[in-house]
C-alpha cells in the first residue's frame, strides 16, 4: 500500500477488493479510508482512482449488509469526495456514486453536513459540489441541521450567478421538505433571501417531494408527545412491529437513528415523572423492556455518536441509582446497561462511564453502578476489539481530572482495566500501546507507568504461566514453575487467575498428580499438594510449608472454580 511503485498500490488495491467479505474486514475500514485520503490527494490519478473504486466496493458491501460506516469514517471521506467534483477531475463521475450511495450507509442529516464542510474547503467547486447537493437531498430528504441551513444562506452573497442560483434551489427544497422551520431559519438568517425563494421557485417549478410523515418519523413524534397514552402506543407499534420486522424498517430506521435516540431519553425524562403506582409502573416496566430489544435487535448504538450513546448511560445510570426494594424494577435497567454494554463500542462506552464517573464522582450510588458498568467491561474485554492506545489516553486524561489515590474506588476500578489491558496485549506491547497513547502529551503520565511496572512484576508472571499451561508445547515446564511460583507467592490470592483460566484451573490437580508419579525427586512435595488440594481439611505435619500453599489453592479452586465451571464455560 505505501510502496513507491503505482503499480504495487493498485494491486494492493485489488487484493483488498478481495478481502471484503472477510471476517471483521470491517475493523480496518477507517485505516484504508485514511490510506484513501493519502492517496487521493496524491499526484498519482490511476491509483487516486482505484483507491476510489476500492472504496465503492466497499460502501456497496456495508450496504448490501445493513451495516454503517462510523462517523471518524464519514469525516474522512465525504468532504474529499466534494473536492473531487471539479468537472476537469477524473474522480468526478465515481465521486458522485459514491456520496450518493455514503447516504444509505451513514445518517443523511450528517451527510449534509459533512458535504457542507467539504463545500467549505477553497479547493472545493462551489457550484459542481451545490449540483451534486441538490440530487442527493432530492433522494434521500430528510431534516437539515439549521446550523447547515445557516451556512447554506452565506452562499447567497457569493459573487457566481451559478452558485447563488444553486443555492437557491437547494433552500426551497429544503424548506419544502421542512416547511415551517426551515423558513425560520432562512427569515432569520436574511428574510430577503426568502422572498427571493417564493418568487424565483414557484410550487409547480419545483420537484415533489414526499410531504407524508414516514413510518418511524411519525413513531418519533408520537414518543416526543406530552400525552402519556401516545408515547405507549408508540412502544407497543416499535415492539410489535419494527422490532419483529426489522428487516422491512431498516434504511428507514438508520435515517432516524439519532432522532429516536433522543426521543427514548425524553421519554425515559418524562416517563420517570409518574409515579410508580398501578399502570404507570407496568409502562415503566415495559418501556425498559423496549429498550432493551431496541439495543439488541437494531443497529441503533453503532449508528449514533458518542455524546448520544453518553445520554443513554447518563439517563439509565442515574435511574438505576434512584430504584430501592423493587427488584423486579432493578432487573429491567440492569439489562438494559447490559444490552448497552454489549452492544456498544467498547472503546466509547468506556470513554462515557468514565466520564460519567467523573461528573458523578460526589454522588455515592450513581458512581457505584458506573464502576460495576466499568468491570462489567474489564471482565469481557478481550471478546470485543478494544484499542489499547485510545483506553490508555482515556485512563491518563481520567487521572488528570481525578484524585490519583489508592483508597479512591474509581482509581481501583482504573486500575482493574488497565490489568486487564497489560493481559491481553502483552508485557512488551503494552509499552508500544502506552508510548502511542501519550505521543504529544506534554509530560509523562507516572501513574500510568508506575502501574504498568507494578502489574508486570506483580500480575504478569502468574498470567504467563497459565497461558503455558494451556499450551501442549510449554505445559510440562509450566506446570514446574508453577510449583515454584506458589512455593515463593504462598500469601498470593489466585481467584482472579482461575477466573480467567477456568478449564486450566480445573485439570490443575489431575496436572499436579501425573506430575507426581512422573517426578521421583519432587514426589513428597507433589504428592502432599495434590493431597491437600484435594483434602484442605486434613494436615500434613511433616511438610507445614507445602500444607499451607495447597489448602489455601484448594479452596479458592473449590469457590472460584470448582462450583462454577458451567457458568464460566
Amino acid at each position: 500500500m505505501f510502496n513507491n511503485d503505482f503499480k504495487k498500490k493498485i494491486h494492493a488495491c485489488d487484493v483488498i477488493k478481495g478481502m471484503i467479505s472477510a471476517e471483521n474486514f470491517v475493523e480496518s475500514v477507517e485505516v484504508i479510508f485514511k490510506w484513501v485520503f493519502i492517496e487521493v490527494n496524491g499526484n498519482n490519478p490511476q491509483v487516486g482512482k482505484a483507491v476510489l473504486e476500492l472504496v465503492l466496493n466497499i460502501v456497496m458491501f456495508v450496504k448490501e449488509k445493513s451495516l454503517f460506516i462510523t462517523e471518524t469514517e464519514a469525516e474522512i471521506l465525504v468532504p474529499t469526495l466534494c473536492e473531487k467534483l471539479s468537472g476537469s477531475s477524473v474522480y468526478k463521475s465515481i465521486a458522485v456514486k459514491l456520496l450518493h450511495e455514503i447516504c444509505y450507509v451513514h445518517p443523511s442529516e450528517k451527510c449534509y453536513s459533512l458535504i457542507i464542510c467539504g463545500l467549505n474547503s477553497k479547493s472545493c467547486c462551489k457550484s459542481e459540489c451545490l449540483a451534486v447537493f441538490c440530487e442527493i437531498y432530492l433522494e434521500h430528504q430528510g431534516p437539515m441541521n439549521t446550523k447547515d441551513i445557516t451556512a447554506l444562506c452565506k452562499y447567497n452573497k457569493v459573487p457566481d450567478n451559478l452558485t447563488r442560483t444553486l443555492v437557491l434551489k437547494l433552500l426551497s427544497l429544503v424548506y419544502k421538505g421542512m416547511g415551517q422551520k426551515a423558513k425560520d431559519v432562512i427569515m432569520q438568517n436574511n428574510p430577503k433571501l426568502f422572498e427571493t425563494i417564493s418568487q424565483n421557485f414557484s410550487v409547480q417549478e419545483l420537484p415533489v417531494l414526499s410531504m407524508q410523515k414516514s413510518f418511524i418519523d411519525h413513531v418519533v413524534e408520537n414518543l416526543n408527545c406530552d400525552d402519556i397514552n401516545v408515547k405507549l402506543d408508540a412502544l407497543e407499534c416499535i415492539d410489535r412491529k419494527i422490532i419483529q420486522n426489522f428487516e422491512q424498517y431498516e434504511t428507514e430506521f438508520i435515517r432516524f437513528a439519532f432522532e429516536l435516540a433522543e426521543a427514548i431519553c425524553k421519554t425515559s425524562r418524562a416517563i420517570y415523572s409518574y409515579p410508580f403506582l398501578g399502570v404507570e409502573r407496568k409502562f415503566i416496566l415495559f418501556f425498559l423492556s423496549v429498550v432493551t430489544n431496541i439495543f439488541k435487535i437494531t443497529n441503533l448504538l453503532r449508528t449514533v455518536d458518542e455524546k448520544c450513546i453518553q445520554n443513554f448511560y447518563e439517563e439509565f445510570i442515574y435511574r438505576a441509582s434512584e430504584i430501592e426494594n423493587d427488584q423486579e424494577h432493578q432487573n429491567e435497567i440492569t439489562r438494559v446497561l447490559i444490552s448497552l454494554i454489549e452492544h456498544t463500542d467498547v472503546n466509547k462506552s468506556i470513554s462515557c462511564l468514565l466520564n460519567i464517573m467523573i461528573i458523578n464522582k460526589g454522588e455515592k450510588h450513581q458512581l457505584q453502578i458506573a464502576s460495576k458498568c466499568v468491570l462489567k467491561i474489564t471482565r469481557v474485554l478481550s471478546e470485543f476489539s478494544p484499542r489499547p492506545d485510545k483506553i490508555i489516553s482515556l485512563i491518563h486524561d481520567f487521572n488528570n481530572r481525578e484524585l490519583v489515590d489508592i483508597y479512591n474506588p474509581s482509581i481501583r476500578v482504573v486500575r482493574s482495566l488497565l490489568l486487564e489491558l497489560v493481559f491481553i496485549v502483552g508485557d512488551e506491547e503494552i509499552w508500544k500501546y502506552y508510548s502511542l497513547a501519550l505521543h504529544g502529551h506534554p509530560q509523562v503520565d507516572e501513574y500510568i507507568k508506575n502501574w504498568i511496572n507494578d502489574i508486570i512484576k506483580i500480575n504478569y508472571p502468574i498470567i504467563k504461566i497459565f497461558k503455558n499451561l494451556s499450551n501442549p508445547m510449554l505445559h510440562d515446564e509450566a506446570l514446574q514453575d508453577f510449583i515454584s511460583y506458589m512455593k515463593e507467592h504462598r500469601n498470593e490470592n489466585l481467584a482472579h487467575v482461575y477466573k480467567r483460566f477456568p478449564d486450566v484451573a480445573v485439570k490443575l490437580q489431575d496436572d499436579l498428580a501425573r506430575k507426581a508419579q512422573s517426578s521421583k525427586e519432587s514426589k513428597k512435595d507433589i504428592s502432599s499438594f495434590v493431597f491437600e488440594m484435594e483434602n484442605p481439611w486434613m494436615r500434613n505435619d511433616d511438610s507445614q510449608d507445602i500444607k499451607e500453599i495447597c489448602s489455601k489453592i484448594s479452596m479458592e479452586l473449590q469457590n472460584t472454580v470448582k462450583g462454577q465451571q458451567f457458568r464460566y464455560k
